[in-house]
């Protein structure tokens, strides 16, 4: 099946959530390289936040007031965005992202 923008959020907050991981387990570690390579780490790190929490939200919003309204009325029934699965894609990542803008600091 060809890549969805869902499926490409899903790999960047992935990514996102491993560097931030990364930055962390070297904050506990007491190991702050400093440097320009470490800076723009930290950057690149704070950029890909910023811009995965707005893609989540678009895509939850798109799906709840676009695509589901637009199943509902071609085909009289949710189009299967209301399953398991594609419910946890299009709403999980909203909320992952948020529980991360809460703890972030």
């Amino acid at each position: 099946p060809p890549a969805t923008f869902t499926v490409w959020s899903w790999s960047l907050i992935g990514l996102y959530m491993t560097l931030a991981a990364i930055a962390s387990f070297m904050e506990a570690l007491g190991r702050n390289p400093g440097g320009k390579a470490f800076y723009f780490f930290c950057c690149a790190t704070w950029v890909l936040f910023e811009v995965m929490l707005a893609v989540s939200l678009l895509i939850f919003l798109a799906v709840w007031l676009v695509l589901i309204p637009g199943a509902y009325s071609a085909t009289g029934t949710d189009g299967g965005l209301l399953g398991f699965l594609p419910f946890s894609a299009h709403n999980l990542n909203l909320a992952f992202m948020f529980i991360e803008a809460m703890m972030n600091r």
